[in-house]
């Protein structure tokens, strides 16, 4: 199981920052489990201040990740915060 806690305001814990609303931004004060990888095996995460990875292996190896992605730094082509976790696609090493 992944649980995270702490600011949440451009979706760096890998939750959906709009659940929980406090001066217009996202506070998460107690652990809460991330759901997205309830049934996944994960293989190693990355978290900052801004961004969140994690790396799963079921049948295949998968890139998740989101936060804020101003400059497509988490390698997903929007530019717009990613709130909750999707797939990054065209990881040649995956």
């Amino acid at each position: 199981d992944l649980y995270s806690f702490g600011n949440n305001e451009i979706g760096q814990l890998g939750r959906d920052a709009h659940l929980e609303i406090k001066d217009n931004f996202s506070i998460w004060l107690r652990p809460c489990q991330i759901l997205s990888f309830q049934e996944q095996n994960i293989l190693n995460i990355w978290a900052g201040g801004h961004g969140f990875f994690a790396l799963t292996q079921n049948s295949a190896i998968h890139l998740y990740a989101c936060g804020a992605n101003s400059f497509g730094q988490l390698g997903h082509p929007s530019k717009q915060p990613i709130y909750s976790p999707v797939e990054i696609q065209g990881f040649p090493c995956l």
